[in-house]
């Protein structure tokens, strides 16, 4: 940051710095500290209380009458507090700031004059300690009996006081235990025995609070949680916090020499609470296993209710299969009590889903917790269920009585059906803990509070229509269609199967078989899947009702919605104080109207003709003279002429204007307001641009600058900017000239400008920074996100001025006492010089911004650092070095960062917000003053129904939380932008508005409100152990559901957001929130909710969280089985006699297969409906918001510029990360980045990214389109084309400048250097690393233990499953005659195909011992360099590709050169051989320390010139297998990679591709803004010897692929070979036998068919 010059934001101009801190200590008249913080006195600790202190907490005098209220009880106050602090010894920044956060507390729920000062005790003190929404008291009657109190509650006054500053002192200093509620609670209750039994003599003797209390028992959970064990074996937060909710774990806590806790007298057990042995009584009170159960305990009623159906319908349409007396002739079905008691089995179904979830919640809830619901009782009844509803019908079809033929047979049936339907619907709605009984409900993890009856009946309604649309379209859509395809491939018979020599004829035989498996599962993931496409319909048809009812839609007519304004505005935010006879204060609203105007015009989002169109005039003294815009006739017009150029204005001010017409909270006076806070957490966002952000490429391959862009995507604002800027600098207006001019090695400063280009002329401070900050804005940036809320104080002071006539001043006071604002910056100790100037930037002009950061000390007396949580602002003093003097400096127990960082950070920061509300704010958002204005409605929201009268309980519980709305400005940024956009908008505010009405919504960060009170006594904002909170928001909601409390929804608000931009930063963005998922399903908040939640309210939980998620992995899985289902069908096509449906034909001699065509058609088309669900939901909304036409247009744009590739690429990830981290763990907070993306990301790294995500599993899927389609070509096949194309070329397809020849050239290039990179580590960018960290990550990881073992092989087993459904298929089409009955011939096919996968390994082994044995020989004459290690590396892994290349040679010699058996043969050798490999990295326990070290000496020749011995053994086998795998793996990764670079050649041919793309990607047309790539003379001439270099390598490598994959063909149709007639018999058998026309001669008949029935 130029020091020097600043903007300031009021005046709109730039200033120097002297003269911006005299205008802001104007317009504040804030006074300094003077020794704040630091005060030496040990008898009167505040004896000096700075007046930046009166300032907060008494800071407008002027109709509050705060100090004359508060004087009288400060001095007893301030003796309390010395008091405790003298008998606690805490330590004395944490009571200076804790006595502030009190007396505001105080001066908050006064309300003005509202209530008197012993009121506000009172309320606050039923709040915090004794009153029927307190959490310790509560607790203290959960864990104690109900009515126990302790000894010293209530009492007088003095007594309120001191007991709620004791809390809050303890909460203050408690660091990380503030994450555990209960146990404060506890540390509260001994405290206050404590100090109440023991006289002052004997309460002087303990150490200080924080080492005596705190520090202890965070030593234990910081070794728990640094640890690196998964999350089953740590004891963590919420262990620690429930082993207090019981009375015998309280009472019996080991005490260091003494014994359990309660031998000691109450009175003095927080004296020995230090002596607390924490390692042998605390334990784990939920287990947060890597299982699958999680799913079926959580979600069991999904479960039941689906499968249950599923198999009523399936039964019922599949009656052939069970029938008696079933013929192919003249069909047939079972008699009625065999259909009706097959049926019954649904019953058994449901009973063994709810035993599972009862097994599930046995291994996850320990029976001792406190909170456990008996499970013997429910398992035992649930088993007898079980055997109700199965055993009779199983003995009656097993003993097949003679009265089962009868009427009364037919009864007993009819009941046993009867019977399985009651159980069906009983398991699907009854909660796991209500099973049978009505369990005792407890205040932390089942105080759920009902729903309003308007809500619940809403409720009820929405799921009813949901299922019931479901069932019937899944009856009629779905179901009935697979009754045929089942009883056609069920009862295919095939008979010309050879033997196979090692598994028989069994799967040739039963082929059919195996594919009615394959249609049932297919079809049953089906069934689940429509459920999310009924759901996302409804909701979004309720949520757009909702919004017709509350006023917010568009089809308001324009007119009347302005038209109507003045009026709203003063009934609903003004308090009328103007007696006139009209119920409109137009000169009020005309004042606020004009601020919000300029407000507009200081963004440059308003010229200042439109700002004189839009703003009132004063005609003369006693008349005003409105905008047109008020008018009925004139506003059409209006809106045309000044709306058109600013939509931003228009978006802004038509929002504002309809917001009006929402039920909102009746106005109270500013002075009867809350006091609320900001809390913004800061990481690594961008404070300001800096001017080499704006003018500069991201780097030198960068062809579109930020500022250029910037320019194009807001081109008014930037008129007007210029405009502006021309104005105050006098410079006259210049054309726009691209032109710049840079220096060779780019760090040159800019000079002679043209002024319109950039803003500016020169690059002075004072010229430049007006163009940062305008760009700033308009960005994802800190800046914009505080300068937007710093708005909240503007609004007050309007409000306040126009309530009371006061002046600026008085007004400015006021709003400093309701408003605080504090941003948490987590880095600010390892700030570079840059971020230093920013953030005293930030502070010069906004001189109330509070930040807090952690400081960091070392100890040399203990050789440990000292952390300490620390708070400056723009009043603080300075040192002599320039630093700023904190304000507070408290001491923390230990580092407050253990977990992901986020929920830490806010954690540390908590103490230093004040006030009884809390918004929580990311650095990625903004705000408006129109929308500040609502502030007062939005904080009563809290309090509609909310009594202040001490011990009166609230009828439906405390408002925890309020969301609002948010607009997403990064949205028509590109497709992508507007994409993330889109999501964002639909979920934050689409579907907040019906989940918040449907009680299904919970806190996901932003921009919600949170009662400080609710959410500080019950664990905080977020929580935070690592990994399992990595989505930390969304706990708090969930907690505060259980607790208790209320969400609500503000729908007349809104709230700019940010979001990703970019392909890498989306998905960085979907992969954390996938884990996030991923480990909210383990965790024990999912397990309380799923368990307690009524029906309607679990189902609008699950659909709008985990079923999101789940859906998603059941279109990847469906996907996955059908390509499976696919290629079964193919090969039976392929080697079958097709059946004409129409002709009668005997059963043996064809398979009829039309109407399994006609079911996968049907399938195709629901799996792509429901895919394509998400875009519907933001088609209603935009209708709803904007119009129809702008919403097609919207919707057209997305479908033109490839959106639909992006969503299934994008559900692709959400798959592979929630499966990942539910077996396999690794959830981590990943920053995704907010920047534009305009750089193009390298073949490499996108490769290295998503090959394990999504290319390997799409290459095997692209091979099974091949074959099908040669076999069995049908227009359903596009869709699945589509779909693996998608997830083959997404990432190059949103890559910007993917398409431009001469950068992709270069990014070959730069491919050849990543294959070939020789170093080995998490962060080094070549292959080998990646493949140690990916094909290797087992073998290579730390934790290569038992436990992580097991995880590998439950990983090969899964990809076992996924290669036998390869392997049959290839087995079935390699096994058949080559004429019909032909069964005498011995067929090998299994030892060809083992072979053929076995042999590039046994290969690539010979291969690495022999250079070994090389390099070990000629080492001793070259040396043992790097450089000789990796020529001996490129030559293995050339050697590795050879060997391929021999077994792809061999592969079509034994096929017979027949195209369509190699891509079978190729899939299903590529298949096998990845498993083997699997396999093989099973028997590698190596470190991953000295992995480099250890690749080296073996490619050098070191590694056996070192001293024999048996560790040298053991680690060569390991290292032997390494370098198997590697040869192996760079042959899959070499051919994979180019495969997809040239699977790019037809778009890059393609004239002005590149132009055509970037318009693609950046919705902009691609002029100037693409700018070409300035380099000097020597990196010219470079890049074009590049160039040609490789671009002949391209070429030649391209012409050597097509030469190995096409020559089979050639030579089949050229030579016809018969090799196999040379080779000997023992080899002979090898050979595919017999000629192959039999085989292929179904594929022709189905062609045939196939085109008479289309």
């Amino acid at each position: 940051m130029e020091s020097g010059f600043y903007f300031d934001t009021e005046r709109n101009q730039v200033v120097p710095v002297d003269k911006l801190i005299e205008a802001a200590t104007v317009r504040e008249k804030p006074a300094r500290a003077n020794n704040y913080g630091r005060e030496n006195s040990e008898t009167y600790l505040y004896s000096t209380i700075s007046s930046k202190s009166r300032t907060e907490s008494n800071r407008s005098k002027q109709g509050t009458g705060k100090s004359d209220a508060f004087s009288e009880h400060s001095e007893e106050t301030k003796k309390l507090f010395t008091d405790l602090q003298r008998v606690f010894r805490f330590q004395k920044d944490s009571c200076k700031n804790i006595y502030d956060y009190f007396v505001v507390l105080v001066e908050s729920r006064r309300r003005g004059s509202r209530n008197d000062f012993e009121k506000a005790v009172d309320s606050l003190y039923a709040d915090y300690i004794l009153g029927p929404n307190s959490n310790f008291h509560k607790w203290y009657e959960f864990v104690y009996g109900k009515d126990a109190l302790p000894q010293w509650a209530y009492g007088s006054l003095g007594d309120k006081i001191l007991q709620i500053a004791l809390y809050l002192l303890i909460w203050g200093e408690s660091g990380n235990i503030r994450f555990m509620p209960e146990l404060i609670c506890f540390l509260f209750s001994i405290m206050g025995d404590y100090y109440y039994g023991t006289t002052s003599e004997e309460t002087s003797v303990t150490r200080p609070f924080l080492e005596h209390a705190i520090t202890p028992i965070y030593k234990y959970y910081y070794a728990q949680l640094t640890s690196g064990a998964d999350h089953s074996k740590v004891i963590g937060y919420d262990d620690i916090n429930q082993c207090f909710w019981n009375k015998s774990f309280v009472y019996t806590l080991p005490v260091k020499d003494v014994g359990p806790l309660k031998a000691i007298a109450a009175q003095h057990q927080y004296a020995y609470f230090d002596r607390v042995e924490w390692h042998l009584c605390l334990v784990k009170t939920y287990y947060e296993k890597r299982t699958w159960f999680h799913i079926v305990t959580n979600f069991h009623r999904v479960l039941v209710m689906h499968l249950s159906v599923y198999w009523y319908y399936l039964i019922f349409n599949s009656r052939q299969l069970y029938s008696f007396m079933f013929s192919a002739v003249n069909g047939g079905d079972p008699p009625l009590y065999a259909l009706l008691l097959t049926l019954s089995f649904a019953g058994g179904i449901a009973c063994l889903i709810t035993i599972a979830a009862l097994i599930g919640e046995a291994i996850f809830m320990p029976r001792t917790s406190p909170v456990a619901t008996p499970i013997v009782g429910r398992m035992g009844m649930t088993i007898l269920a079980f055997l109700a509803n199965v055993l009779p019908q199983t003995l009656l079809f097993a003993l097949d009585p003679e009265i089962l033929h009868t009427r009364i047979g037919t009864l007993i049936a009819v009941g046993q059906f009867g019977f399985s339907l009651l159980i069906v619907l009983y398991y699907s709605t009854q909660p796991l803990k209500h099973l049978y009984t009505r369990a005792k409900d407890d205040p932390f993890t089942s105080n759920i509070l009902p729903l309003p009856r308007s809500s619940q009946t809403a409720s009820v309604v929405l799921w009813t229509l949901v299922f019931v649309s479901k069932f019937l379209e899944s009856y009629y859509f779905l179901t009935l269609s697979v009754r045929d395809p089942i009883r056609e491939l069920f009862n295919l018979r095939i008979n010309n199967c050879n033997e196979d020599a090692w598994l028989g004829k069994w799967f040739c035989e039963n082929h059919g078989k195996i594919l009615t498996g394959l249609l049932v599962l297919t079809h049953c993931v089906l069934f689940f899947l429509d459920t999310y496409l009924w759901y996302i319909l409804y909701n979004s048809l309720f949520s757009t009702a909702r919004s017709f009812m509350l006023g917010m839609s568009q089809w308001i007519p324009w007119r009347n919605v302005f038209y109507e304004l003045p009026r709203r505005f003063t009934d609903k935010l003004l308090l009328n104080n103007v007696n006139t006879d009209s119920d409109v204060d137009i000169t009020g609203f005309a004042i606020i109207w004009n601020e919000i105007i300029l407000s507009m015009y200081r963004e440059h989002i308003l010229s200042f003709e439109h700002v004189e169109k839009l703003k009132y005039e004063m005609v003369n003294e006693m008349t005003l003279r409105g905008p047109s815009i008020f008018s009925k006739r004139k506003s059409n017009f209006f809106k045309k002429s000044v709306f058109n150029r600013s939509t931003e204005a228009k978006r802004r001010l038509r929002f504002f204007a309809k917001s009006m017409s929402c039920p909102i909270p009746d106005q109270t006076p500013i002075s009867e307001m809350a006091m609320f806070s900001v809390l913004i957490p800061h990481f690594k966002e961008k404070i300001i641009l800096s001017i080499k952000d704006i003018v500069k490429g991201e780097n030198d391959i960068t062809h579109v600058i930020l500022l250029e862009y910037l320019k194009l995507l807001y081109a008014d604002d930037w008129k007007t900017f210029i405009q502006e800027t021309g104005s105050i600098y006098q410079v006259e207006d210049e054309k726009i000239n691209t032109a710049s001019v840079v220096d060779d090695s780019g760090s040159g400063a800019m000079f002679n400008l043209p002024y319109s280009f950039a803003g500016f002329k020169t690059d002075t401070p004072e010229y430049t920074l007006r163009t940062r900050i305008w760009a700033s804005l308009r960005t994802q940036t800190l800046y914009r996100t505080i300068a937007g809320f710093m708005k909240y104080k503007n609004a007050i002071s309007i409000l306040y001025r126009y309530e009371t006539g006061c002046s600026a001043e008085q007004a400015s006071e006021m709003a400093l006492s309701k408003f605080r604002i504090v941003c948490s910056m987590q880095r600010m100790s390892v700030f570079t010089k840059e971020e230093i100037e920013d953030r005293d930037y930030l502070i010069t002009l906004f001189p109330n911004l509070q930040i807090a950061y952690i400081e960091e000390e070392y100890d040399p007396m203990s050789g440990e650092n000292i952390y300490y949580s620390t708070l400056i602002d723009g009043y603080c003093d300075t040192n002599e070095d320039g630093k700023w003097k904190p304000r507070y400096r408290i001491r923390l127990p230990g580092n407050p960062i253990i977990g992901d960082g986020k929920s830490d950070n806010q954690n540390h920061a908590l103490i230093f917000t004040r006030g009884e509300y809390l918004q929580l704010i990311d650095a990625n958002q903004d705000s408006y003053l129109e929308e500040c204005l609502k502030i007062k409605s939005v904080l009563n929201e809290f309090e509609n129904d909310y009594p202040r009268r001490p011990g009166m309980a609230t009828p439906n519980g405390p408002v925890a939380i309020v969301g609002s709305r948010e607009h997403v400005f990064s949205e028509n940024t590109g497709v992508l932008g507007d994409i993330a956009a889109g999501k964002e908008q639909v979920f934050g505010t689409f579907f907040a508005r019906s989940l918040s009405y449907l009680g299904g919504k919970l806190h996901y960060g932003h921009p919600d409100f949170v009662n400080t009170i609710f959410v500080t006594t019950r664990g905080g904002v977020s929580k935070a152990q690592k990994g399992l909170h990595l989505s930390e928001d969304v706990f708090v909601g969930m907690n505060s559901i259980l607790r208790g409390g209320r969400i609500k929804h503000c729908e007349y608000t809104q709230c700019g957001k940010g979001r990703d931009l970019g392909f890498g930063s989306i998905l960085n963005f979907v992969t954390k929130i996938s884990a996030g998922m991923g480990e909210q399903t383990l965790s024990r908040e999912y397990f309380y909710l799923c368990s307690n939640l009524p029906l309607d309210r679990f189902l609008s939980f699950y659909y709008a969280h985990p079923g999101h998620y789940l859906n998603n992995a059941c279109i990847i899985l469906s996907i996955t089985l059908f390509m499976a289902f696919i290629l079964n069908l193919a090969v039976l096509v392929d080697s079958s006699d097709i059946c004409d449906e129409a002709v009668t034909r005997p059963l043996d001699n064809c398979a009829n297969i039309m109407p399994v065509i006609r079911w996968l058609r049907r399938s195709v088309l629901s799996i792509f409906v429901v895919s394509t669900a998400s875009f519907f939901p933001l088609f209603i909304e935009d209708i709803n918001e904007k119009n129809f036409i702008a919403s097609a247009k919207r919707i057209l744009k997305h479908m033109i510029t490839g959106a639909p590739m992006f969503e299934i690429f994008v559900c692709k990830v959400y798959s592979g990360s929630l499966i990942n981290d539910l077996y396999a763990g690794g959830a981590r907070y990943i920053a995704t980045g907010r920047g534009m993306a305009v750089t193009r990301v390298p073949f490499s790294n996108l490769y290295a990214k998503f090959a394990p995500e999504s290319f390997y599993f799409s290459f095997v899927c692209l091979l099974i389109l091949m074959f099908a389609t040669s076999t069995m070509w049908d227009p359903l096949l596009i869709y699945f084309w589509f779909t693996i194309s998608s997830l083959l070329l997404s990432p190059f397809i949103f890559n910007p400048n993917q398409f431009s020849w001469n950068d992709f050239i270069v990014d070959y290039k730069n491919y050849w250097k990543w294959l070939t990179g020789n170093r080995i580590g998490r962060n080094i960018d070549s292959w080998i690393s990646y493949s140690y960290n990916s094909h290797l990550k087992g073998a290579r990881s730390v934790s290569s233990s038992y436990v992580s073992k097991v995880k590998e092989f439950l990983s090969v087993i899964l990809q076992l499953c996924w290669t036998l459904l390869i392997l049959i298929p290839y087995i079935f089409l390699n096994s058949r005659s080559s004429s019909a009955f032909e069964t005498n011939t011995m067929q090998f096919v299994v030892m060809r195909i083992l072979i053929l996968s076995a042999l590039p390994i046994g290969l690539n082994a010979t291969w690495v011992l022999l250079l070994c044995i090389f390099s070990s020989s000629i080492s001793p004459f070259v040396g043992t360099t790097t450089g000789f290690a990796k020529v001996v590396r490129s030559i293995g892994h050339g050697l590795g590709i050879l060997s391929h290349v021999i077994s792809f040679g061999i592969m079509c010699i034994l096929q017979k050169w027949d195209i369509q058996s190699i891509i079978i043969t190729l899939l299903t050798a590529a298949m096998l051989e990845s498993m083997l490999l699997s396999i093989m990295a099973l028997f590698d326990f190596s470190s991953e320390g000295n992995a480099e070290k250890s690749s080296l000496a073996w490619w050098s020749g070191q590694w056996f010139r070192e001293k024999f011995t048996f560790k040298l053994v053991i680690d060569s086998c390991f290292e032997f297998i390494h370098k198997v795998l590697e040869l192996s793996w760079f042959c899959s990764d070499f051919v994979l990679g180019h495969l997809l670079l040239f699977f790019q050649i037809p778009i890059l041919i393609i004239p002005n591709i590149n132009k055509v793309h970037s318009f693609m990607l950046f919705w902009k047309k691609a002029g100037y803004q693409i700018r070409p790539l300035l380099f000097s003379r020597k990196i010219k001439r470079n890049r074009r010897r590049i160039k040609r270099i490789y671009s002949f390598i391209f070429i030649l490598m391209l012409a050597l692929f097509v030469v190995l994959f096409f020559s089979p063909l050639a030579i089949d149709k050229v030579f016809h070979l018969h090799i196999e007639n040379t080779m000997p018999k023992n080899i002979r058998i090898l050979f595919h036998t017999g000629p192959l026309l039999y085989i292929h001669k179904g594929s022709q008949a189905f062609k045939s068919l196939h085109h008479k029935s289309m």
